[in-house]
């Protein structure tokens, strides 16, 4: 069973993380959507207190989720995923669209990315964990490979001491490193989910294009696209106010429907 935060009540929202993310990172933004809704914030397998497997793939990562909403006995409820989490939605609300009554998928779209995290795998696999020091010492190998500040700090947040005084990582890198490639996928499951679908992103992230268009109105044909300034992938993080914004008032018109 996935490891996951619940808050508020009301209708069902799953929320779902990227990669090397955790649901840690959205418990500022989960609060907001509390009032209204009943938040489900879930690390993916192999993520945060998830379990580590060696299967890592977008129709694994959906059973997950279908799982635990058997086990919460959840009905129409929202999905909203970011990156990686965005393609779960994706697959599950294109294997399923009767279950969902509403989707939001943040800067990814349903195409098949080129290898993009070379750098971060490289800078990762080179932090030497039996005898790391501390958290300032895998900061600075890490330097090495990943410029941006930002990054190594999200990155260094999965970074633990067990009981035994020895670092850890709370993703699984072995298998992220081997099955990058699934991750970089199109989701099989083809649709069409007719349902209205927000999609949301960053305007200086290329993570959605022009050309992307033919492809998510295939599978989503009642597409609403937001675009929100000033930025990028992370637009949840950099963003915070305005992506907040464009989900409560998608889930506000939800709620009227």
């Amino acid at each position: 069973m996935l490891f996951y935060r619940e808050q508020g009540q009301g209708p069902a929202l799953i929320v779902m993380h990227g990669l090397f993310g955790s649901s840690d990172n959205w418990n500022s933004l989960t609060k907001h959507f509390s009032d209204s809704y009943r938040v489900i914030s879930v690390d993916m397998r192999n993520h945060g207190q998830s379990f580590h497997s060696d299967e890592m793939n977008y129709v694994a990562m959906a059973n997950d989720i279908e799982q635990l909403i058997a086990f919460l006995k959840l009905e129409r409820l929202v999905i909203l995923g970011h990156s990686m989490g965005g393609k779960v939605a994706m697959q599950l609300s294109l294997s399923r669209p009767e279950a969902y009554s509403g989707v939001i998928i943040a800067d990814i779209a349903p195409r098949h990315y080129t290898a993009h995290h070379t750098d971060i795998f490289e800078g990762l696999r080179s932090i030497p964990l039996s005898n790391l020091k501390n958290r300032k010492e895998a900061d600075l190998i890490l330097s090495d490979f990943v410029n941006d500040v930002t990054t190594r700090q999200f990155l260094l947040k999965s970074l633990y001491l067990t009981d035994d005084n020895q670092f850890q990582w709370r993703f699984n890198l072995n298998t992220l490193f081997r099955d990058y490639d699934n991750l970089l996928q199109i989701p099989p499951a083809t649709g069409p989910y007719l349902s209205n679908t927000l999609f949301l992103k960053g305007a200086r992230s290329n993570y959605i294009l022009p050309q992307d268009k033919d492809a998510i109105e295939q599978r989503f044909p009642d597409t609403t696209l937001k675009i929100i300034a000033d930025a990028g992938h992370w637009l949840h993080a950099e963003k915070p106010r305005l992506f907040i914004k464009h989900v409560s008032d998608y889930l506000q018109s939800i709620i009227k429907n």
